[in-house]
């Protein structure tokens, strides 16, 4: 008998595996073992590694219909079922695993893994929870759970506070991520940002997208970094934004337009001109600037010719029609006349902080039935517009405790309640 494992030992170590197959067989036959599990176990790791995964699964089975909690057969169970792309029948075998081996950070890793793969990422940032009680610093964990919220975030809305506290926890700690981890980590900052910008903290997003781009430059990043330094007033410095965004990914074409406005603000007429020429869409607000970036230096055929062309797309657009009059006004005065006459530009408005935000109280019965409904309804957060009394009815629980929960699970109770 000690020959024969050596020789299955032998077989492992030069990858005959079809040889230590033979040798387990041989062992398990003539049961030769003290313990039978122990060959069906190797059988299947060189079965897996043979790719010939059922059969590998039926070895781990047959252990486990005697001892279903034989943590190897396990863990080789669910490894195996993930090579096959089973993964949320892998993810099974592993909370079987976990129940008696519930500090295992290899299989809440490997746990969480595969959920997120099977983009089930409410249960994986479930995962990630528990696996962050046993070892709260544990860095593949804290990656996962960026994973989850970002891959979320496409999904649902008001996750941005869970993913800054995610990628606070990054920015205190002293450790080498690999490309993979800077992707994941730069675009959950680059969301962040975004997220910090709809709130009354507009200036903190800037820091935000900075890592971002460190990390993992994107147009997307750079655009959305613009955008917020626009809002911010700092037009040189979103100028500079939108360039690198456009260099980037020459397909974003939204940046001329952006280019062309702050051009315009900034009072480069030409430049702005130059700008909204390269935009191959344009919009009535986009030939609106560039009318007016026309009119500015008194190039009345050209004014004239993108006030009718956004009046075209909107008869009822205002600005265009009194931009039209004004220069048709002036049309044979002098350039300088003509150029003292031409109307501001138009710039998108700033909205308002989401977090200042007021709420009317509303029937919970109505906002599920979309009766009398607010015109300017938040249909992100529906949850806001109950009173204090009808919020502990729905939802069970007080309104500082639920704001007290992980944004995802605010989301899963709403949707629950009808409310998401």
């Amino acid at each position: 008998m000690p020959d024969l494992i050596e020789k299955a030992n032998e077989c492992f170590a030069k990858q005959d595996f079809e040889g230590a197959i033979k040798c387990f067989d041989e062992l398990i036959e003539k049961k030769m073992l003290v313990d039978l599990s122990l060959g069906y176990i190797n059988k299947g790791v060189a079965l897996r590694q043979l790719k010939r995964y059922d059969e590998a699964v039926a070895c781990f089975d047959i252990v486990l219909k005697d001892n279903p909690t034989q943590s190897q057969a396990l863990q080789y169970k669910s490894q195996v079922l993930a090579d096959q792309k089973k993964y949320k029948e892998a993810v099974v075998v592993i909370d079987k695993f976990l129940e008696g081996n519930p500090k295992s950070m290899d299989m809440h890793r490997l746990k969480i893994n595969y959920l997120n793969v099977s983009k089930d990422h409410e249960k994986a940032l479930e995962a990630c929870e528990k696996a962050l009680e046993i070892d709260s610093d544990n860095l593949t964990v804290r990656v996962e759970q960026l994973l989850a919220q970002v891959n979320l975030n496409t999904t649902q809305a008001n996750l941005g506070s869970d993913m800054k506290a995610s990628c606070d926890w990054f920015t205190k700690q002293d450790c080498k991520l690999s490309d993979y981890q800077k992707r994941i980590l730069g675009t959950a900052l680059q969301q962040v940002g975004t997220y910090l910008n709809g709130t009354s903290d507009k200036a903190n997003a800037i820091p935000y997208y900075d890592k971002s781009i460190e990390l993992y430059p994107t147009a997307v990043a750079w655009f959305n970094r613009g955008v917020s330094l626009n809002q911010l007033k700092k037009r040189k410095k979103a100028l500079k934004s939108f360039e690198q965004a456009v260099s980037l990914d020459p397909k974003m074409t939204t940046c001329w337009s952006m280019i062309g406005m702050i051009h315009l603000m900034k009072k480069d007429y030409f430049k702005s001109m130059h700008a909204y020429e390269k935009l191959p869409k344009q919009t009535k607000a986009s030939l609106y600037n560039w009318g007016v970036a026309c009119f500015k230096v008194a190039r009345r055929i050209d004014a004239k010719e993108k006030f009718e062309a956004a009046l075209k797309m909107d008869p009822e657009f205002q600005h265009a029609k009194d931009a039209l009059a004004m220069l048709m006004k002036v049309w044979k005065d002098s350039d300088k006349d003509v150029q003292e006459a031409a109307p501001p530009g138009d710039e998108p408005p700033t909205p308002a902080p989401s977090d200042k935000r007021k709420y009317e109280v509303l029937k919970y019965e109505d906002i599920v039935a979309k009766k009398n409904i607010p015109k300017d309804w938040d249909f992100c957060n529906k949850d806001k517009y109950l009173s204090k009394d009808e919020f502990e009815r729905v939802f069970q629980m007080t309104r500082a405790k639920f704001e007290k929960l992980p944004k995802w699970k605010q989301n899963r109770a709403k949707k629950k309640v009808n409310l998401f």
